[in-house]
């Protein structure tokens, strides 16, 4: 996956936090919450703003995240 970059909502997206942790990003204007079809999705969030340093942060947060889910 690429860096985030503006205009790319999809890229956006670091993927699977935990809820608290989205929620956490939201309320500090970091990200924006994630509804898709109607349902907010706890676990998800679109940063505001494309920012490359913030985003690898999230994405490798997600990834321990996602890991710990397998365990």
């Amino acid at each position: 996956m690429g860096a985030p970059r503006k205009g790319a909502s999809h890229v956006n997206r670091p993927g699977e936090l935990p809820a608290a942790r989205a929620a956490e990003l939201v309320e500090g204007g970091t990200a924006d919450e994630m509804v898709m079809a109607d349902r907010r999705m706890r676990e998800w969030v679109s940063l505001r703003t494309p920012d490359e340093e913030v985003w690898r942060g999230l994405l490798a947060e997600a990834a321990t995240y996602v890991e710990s889910l397998t365990r």
